[in-house]
């Protein structure tokens, strides 16, 4: 399973953000919500089958303020507990802001987070 989180977060990293969220309908008017890029539903279920999406602590401190937003440099040295967390905000902040999963994609944080999972998976 490792190598092929690996090859997503490499897919991850080929897709500029100009592709990975697009906003315009298909006749090219301005849409008011984002259409991502088939990578996009890859990464997410990636998440679902590893079971990070799940309710859990980490995801309500972000909330709550108690626990720092993800970022690369975190995620990077996270362990499964956050990585839900930060999973979870990353899927969950899409009900809440349009766009939200594109600029988390921009921050290298959809790839940054499979490679993660993917050094978990290989160290077990």
């Amino acid at each position: 399973m490792s190598a092929q989180l690996g090859d997503l977060a490499d897919r991850l990293d080929a897709t500029p953000p100009s592709l990975f969220a697009t906003w315009t309908s298909p006749d090219g008017t301005p849409a008011g919500f984002p259409t991502y890029h088939p990578v996009e539903a890859q990464w997410r279920d990636a998440v679902t089958h590893a079971g990070l999406l799940v309710p859990n602590p980490v995801y309500d401190g972000i909330l709550a303020g108690d626990i720092s937003r993800p970022t690369v440099e975190n995620v990077r040295v996270a362990g499964l507990p956050e990585l839900r967390g930060y999973a979870t905000y990353i899927v969950r902040g899409e009900r809440f802001s349009d766009g939200h999963i594109g600029a988390c994609h921009k921050q290298g944080l959809l790839a940054a987070l499979v490679r993660r999972l993917a050094d978990l998976d290989a160290s077990t």
